[in-house]
């Protein structure tokens, strides 16, 4: 995986954090100024994942009840902040295919399944929510890191080729009852 690299042509600098942003419908944006500062803006996460702002798995990792009451009170709070509706995306749990443990234990089928019904469970509580979008369809090949098994992103509810996880089973439970 290519990295921006500071050297004596180029300065990375990290952006991440809170960004006001405000949509530009008419594009006057840059001739009215806005990059010094506008009205009305709202503040974004950058990057804006869900995952990156609120990442249960990693504040209570292996604790999905505990995760799904921080989801909620999470959830009440930004709906507070920005009273408009809320599209819940990129949510999911590793999963090693062929992996069980009697009670959810992280990286086995029975965790993800939990963690995905945990979260929709929450969401549907949730007027304003107005849709979800589970992370992700497929496990899928990417960069090596420590937290990567095999360089592979497992959190698919089906696997690299196309075999159904648990997950699968439970999602299509959930959404036959919506």
């Amino acid at each position: 995986m290519l990295y921006p690299r500071t050297n004596e042509f180029r300065q990375v600098f990290d952006l991440s954090g809170f960004w006001d942003l405000r949509f530009d419908a008419e594009d006057r944006g840059e001739a009215a100024g806005w990059c010094d500062g506008f009205p009305g803006g709202r503040p974004v996460a950058v990057p804006a994942s869900w995952n990156d702002q609120f990442a249960e798995g990693q504040t209570d990792p292996g604790r999905i009840d505990d995760g799904g009451a921080k989801l909620s009170t999470e959830l009440d709070q930004l709906h507070a902040a920005y009273p408009k509706p809320i599209i819940l995306a990129e949510f999911g749990a590793d999963c090693i295919s062929g992996c069980h443990a009697v009670e959810p234990e992280m990286f086995t089928e029975e965790y993800q399944a939990k963690l995905l019904e945990c979260t929709i469970k929450v969401i549907r509580t949730k007027q304003y929510v107005v849709g979800e979008h589970v992370w992700n369809l497929c496990d899928f090949k990417t960069s090596q890191e420590v937290k990567r098994f095999g360089g592979m992103n497992l959190k698919g509810v089906f696997t690299w080729d196309r075999k159904p996880k648990m997950a699968a089973y439970v999602l299509q439970r959930l959404w036959r009852k919506s």
